[in-house]
């Protein structure tokens, strides 16, 4: 793996690697950006519904099956980077145990499930199996520091998570399952080109596997699938109730609305995730390296996060209505909430990866261990009354209570510093976008895609510029000048 210094991180290098992994989550973005529309046109609502429990589903299986295997992935690299076979081949072990493993508990629960659940895990499986290994596949390149294949990988997941099976829907049939078969093949064909990519099958070379190794994956994995069942509880548990408690087309609305609001800011939020985390288990150092790390990637996060939120905030009704369809824009408020609360949810994620980097599962566990208590209780109560609006607001109450727990656990390891004055002059800019916003709506209707689109960028333009009169982004503004004038001259020249 490529060694990078602290300090190269820690000043206009992060940024680099910012900007190398970001295309790899615009990409999805995009992809999904042009498509849910024509899901949401195409399917009727209770049809939707259904598709949303199949994403939650394939969500909850291939994150409790193959969470443990992705995170050993990547921490387990480094160390034998030096022979790449046995590294391979150990993943290869860790993968097909899991689909055993899933394919047992797959067939205790079809035998107890209602005939509704039993069709949604029925088309669900293959699919859950193809993405989960890709997502191995994947922490593979991103240990590896290949900023460009994994972006390519991401492009890839997404056209065939959306793509295929609206051309299946348009030219052969309606039907939701029709469009999950079509994205079942899509997920294989990623599978063997990330095989080829990554090189895995140079693994299964090796024929005796080492005890002691699985024996460490299996220490390691195992509280990060604890961990991830306590995620699961806080972001799938509420689809399910809602199905339940009100209707599959309450349930569209919030799949709609969660789909949109976590899109928004986990566009940027992941990209610089990405370039943090196999920064910070390359320079962990007693906590010193990673907490200047990290404090200016919660800057850059902080930066775009108010813009998301304030602008997308302000016209959450109209965004739905004009995106996703007529009737849809009653869940404005819960598209507002889901943003905050995912908002809240990436902020955690800073303070929680010490203890990832460091081994210290114990206290993941015990983080997300209370929220999801608590998502349970909020939501058991919550949903029954308020519908998609309880599940939403049980949402980011338990992520409130994750990121005050993470950041009292995380001080006594590292100290990450808040950019008070960043966060000071984003409330401003924040400010000056909400009146502007609201001066807007005095005069203009976003009855349409267009002007919607661009008032948007209108109200995007006056929050950069209140950041750069303060003087929070001038000097990445003339990083930018800078760097666009001297490859103009090259060109020139």
């Amino acid at each position: 793996m490529n060694k990078v210094s602290a300090k190269t991180i820690g000043s206009a290098g992060l940024g680099k690697l910012i900007a190398k992994y970001l295309p790899g989550q615009i990409t999805p973005s995009i992809i999904a950006f042009f498509a849910l529309p024509f899901l949401t046109r195409l399917f009727t609502k209770d049809q939707y519904g259904y598709y949303i429990l199949i994403l939650a589903t394939v969500t909850t299986v291939s994150s409790l099956g193959f969470s443990w295997v992705q995170n050993c992935a990547l921490r387990f690299y480094r160390s034998l980077e030096e022979d790449l076979a046995k590294y391979f081949f150990h993943l290869f072990c860790s993968t097909v145990l899991t689909v055993i493993v899933i394919a047992a508990i797959g067939t205790v629960a079809w035998l107890w499930l209602p005939g509704k659940y039993r069709g949604i895990l029925l088309i669900s499986a293959p699919l859950t199996v193809f993405l989960g290994t890709a997502t191995v596949l994947s922490s593979v390149l991103l240990a590896q520091s290949k900023a460009v294949a994994f972006s390519v990988f991401k492009g890839l997941t997404a056209f065939v998570r959306f793509l295929p099976g609206i051309v299946v829907l348009v030219w052969i049939s309606s039907e939701v399952k029709s469009f999950v078969i079509a994205w079942t093949i899509g997920a294989f064909a990623v599978v063997v080109f990330l095989v080829i990519l990554t090189r895995a099958g140079q693994g299964l070379l090796v024929q005796k596997p080492d005890k002691n190794l699985l024996g460490e994956f299996f220490h390691y994995g195992i509280p990060i699938t604890v961990v991830s069942l306590m995620g699961i509880i806080m972001t799938t548990i509420d689809r399910y109730l809602i199905d339940v408690f009100r209707s599959p087309s309450e349930l569209a609305v919030y799949g709609v609305s969660y789909q949109l609001g976590s899109m928004s800011i986990l566009l940027i939020g992941h990209a610089i995730m990405m370039a943090v985390l196999p920064r910070a288990i390359d320079t962990y150092e007693g906590g010193h390296q990673y907490a200047d790390v990290a404090s200016r990637g919660l800057r850059y996060f902080l930066l775009v996060s108010f813009s998301v939120l304030s602008i997308v905030g302000v016209a959450a009704p109209e965004i739905l209505e004009v995106y996703a369809g007529p009737g849809y824009n009653v869940g404005g408020n819960v598209l507002r909430l889901v943003m905050v609360a995912v908002f809240v949810m990436s902020l955690t994620h800073y303070f929680r990866m010490p203890f990832l980097v460091n081994r210290r599962t114990s206290t993941l566990l015990l983080i997300g261990a209370g929220p999801a208590i608590l998502s349970i209780v909020l939501n058991l109560i919550l949903i029954p009354l308020y519908g998609s609006l309880g599940g939403a607001l049980t949402l980011l109450l338990s992520y409130s209570l994750m990121l005050i727990m993470s950041i009292y656990y995380s001080r006594r390891i590292v100290r990450i510093k808040w950019p008070v004055v960043t966060i000071a002059r984003c409330l401003m800019a924040t400010v000056v976008v909400l009146v502007v916003a609201w001066v807007t709506r005095q005069f203009l209707v976003l009855n349409s895609l267009v002007v919607l689109g661009l008032v948007m960028t209108g109200w995007m333009l006056v929050y950069l510029l209140v950041l750069y009169v303060s003087g929070e982004i001038k000097g990445e503004v003339d990083y930018l000048r800078k760097f666009f004038r001297d490859r103009i001259q090259k060109h020139l020249i």
